[in-house]
């Protein structure tokens, strides 16, 4: 919510006064000049008396004043719970000969409020809008004007996941014991196996219709370790040789190269690490010189990998978090590669984690004056820690992974779903429109569907705005598979997002 001044007053007294200075006795033109009386029944300012018993900073919540259609309201609701039914009102007037606040209640007549005489009574909002009516000094001017104050059903900054929105892997087999989902040239790309045999499906988008089809793969290969590079696809088989594949995986080459991991991929080259039996050095495909790993660093089961191009670099960054290091150590830290050489980078580390996920998503901050910033962070989740058991903690990195804290209450994950460890997660954007998200069929619904649970809102329907916004794109993070601490497969695709990310923009 941001906080503005109330210009539309001051914007209707500049233009009178402009009217009013270019006024002449000319003959040759002719002017209308306003009648004073007539800006009385404008509203000037409003908002709310301070109450931090109610919400904290409650008199810096934004309203707009709509002139034209006679509106008041707060177009960023005020959070879930809020109590809205004793607020006391700071409404700026001009010479007006009457103000009455009218406000519904439950016994059928209405309650009137005098607010020249009793600007300090208590305003009930909970039954929903109440009318203001102004009448000029001189009485020959009236208007009646509608006030909102609009409060979230849902609490906007939480994260919503769960059986209302999840499906199964998609794949043509029967059982699957492995999987692996990665983005590759804007598609999502979901390889399943069970012993010996392969389904790709592929979709533009993880909600909707999914293509599957039987794929060979080398024999041995480890569909854990596929990685997507710019135009290739790279995987490994059971005695380290690493493949490559231009046609989304329908046929595989082999690259005559060894990796015992593949950490992810910057352009076409496959970032990895060679060697066993506690000797690992760096390696890459197409090759550049190797050279031994650092201490702590992993050599296995560390998260999918985030590569990043930024302004104090001219070349993108690759960075990983958690793993198992060469002497078999669960570890927490983020590495990060940068074309030439490997560092480690967090100064506040994750625990020691084997194979969680970082994803790139969004949190807000919000300040004083309700004003919500959009921040862009990565969420860490998931995992087995060095007990051996499934990591049930949100972490959150505002800098890339530099500091990992634990994510707000509101981020963390119900505790009936975890996600476990090896498990993949994409973020792709789904299209909303007016009154109802796109659900694809397959997916399991809310128990009322008529309203999303992820993004019910109180807001009267009400814009400035040339074009009214009827679509707008919505992020979703799609979280594939996870193990459980014995290595069982978590056979479901689960889908979150953040409930303020599906509202409809402010206009």
């Amino acid at each position: 919510m941001k906080r503005q001044f109330p210009i539309y007053a001051l914007l209707t007294m500049v233009a009178t006064m402009f009217t009013a200075a270019c006024n002449t006795d000319s003959d040759d033109d002719e002017y209308n000049i306003e009648d004073p009386a007539e800006n009385a029944v404008m509203i000037n300012s409003f908002n709310i008396v301070k109450n931090d018993s109610i919400l904290a900073d409650l008199d810096s919540v934004f309203f707009s004043i709509d002139l034209d259609r006679a509106m008041v309201f707060n177009a960023d609701s005020l959070p879930k719970g809020t109590k809205v039914d004793r607020l006391q009102l700071n409404i700026g007037l001009s010479s007006v000969s009457k103000a009455e606040i009218t406000m519904p209640t439950d016994r059928g007549a209405d309650t009137v409020v005098n607010y020249l005489t009793n600007s300090s009574d208590s305003i009930n909002f909970s039954r929903g809008s109440v009318t203001l009516h102004l009448e000029s000094y001189n009485g020959k001017y009236k208007r009646d004007y509608t006030i909102f104050v609009n409060v979230h059903k849902v609490k906007a900054d939480s994260m919503v996941w769960g059986e209302l929105s999840s499906t199964t892997l998609p794949t043509s087999l029967s059982t699957v014991t492995t999987q692996r989902t990665i983005e590759y040239q804007g598609k999502a790309l979901c390889f399943t196996e069970n012993s010996g045999s392969y389904c790709r499906a592929t979709a533009d988008n993880p909600s909707g219709n999914w293509t599957k089809e039987s794929v060979t793969l080398p024999a041995g290969a480890n569909i854990s370790t596929l990685t997507a590079g710019q135009t290739k696809l790279f995987v490994i088989d059971s005695s380290d040789n690493l493949y490559e594949s231009t046609d989304m995986g329908s046929s595989w080459t082999s690259t005559g190269a060894s990796m015992h991991h593949i950490y992810g991929c910057i352009d076409d080259q496959a970032i990895g690490v060679k060697g066993g039996t506690g000797s690992y050095t760096y390696a890459t495909y197409p090759a550049t010189a190797e050279s031994a790993i650092e201490s702590g660093c992993p050599v296995e089961g560390t998260s999918p990998a985030l590569v990043f191009t930024t302004e104090w670099s001219t070349q993108p960054m690759m960075i990983i978090a958690g793993g198992i290091d060469a002497q078999g150590n669960k570890v927490g830290g983020t590495w990060a590669y940068d074309g030439n050489q490997w560092a480690e980078i967090s100064m506040a580390s994750l625990p020691a984690l084997e194979a969680p996920v970082i994803v790139p998503y969004y949190a807000y901050k919000g300040d004083k004056y309700w004003k919500m910033t959009k921040q862009s962070v990565l969420l860490a989740f998931g995992g087995i820690s060095s007990a051996n058991r499934v990591n049930p903690t949100v972490y959150i990195s505002y800098d890339r992974g530099v500091h990992w804290a634990t994510a707000p209450d509101l981020l963390q994950l119900p505790q009936s779903f975890q996600p476990g460890a090896y498990a993949q997660a994409l973020v792709f954007d789904t299209t909303y429109t007016t009154g109802q998200p796109a659900i694809s069929s397959g997916w399991s619904t809310p128990i009322y569907p008529e309203i999303p649970v992820w993004s019910v809102r109180v807001q009267p329907t009400m814009s400035r705005a040339s074009t009214p916004i009827t679509s707008w794109e919505c992020p979703y993070i799609y979280l594939f598979g996870g193990t459980d601490a014995s290595g069982k497969l978590n056979t479901k695709v689960y889908r979150g997002v953040i409930n303020r990310l599906a509202f409809k923009p402010l206009q």
